[in-house]
């Protein structure tokens, strides 16, 4: 985030005639750890057990009501 922001904010998309590779880049490399965070979010501490606890990705189950 802090690449993508410093490009947006500061350098400009294209620095030194790379064509906005090293932009491409931070922006490539943000979303694969964004995946990353996604698939792993109910490892996070504390935000994974308050926000994703696992029970809107578990499948579900009848309920026992007698």
């Amino acid at each position: 985030s802090g690449a993508i922001g410093a490009h947006l904010l500061r350098l400009g998309i294209v620095v030194r005639d790379d064509g906005g590779l090293l932009f491409s880049l931070a922006v490539a490399v943000w979303g694969a750890s964004a995946c990353v965070v996604w698939i792993r979010r109910s490892e996070i501490p504390v935000l994974g057990q308050r926000f994703f606890d696992g029970q809107a990705c578990s499948p579900a189950t009848p309920s026992s009501r007698r």
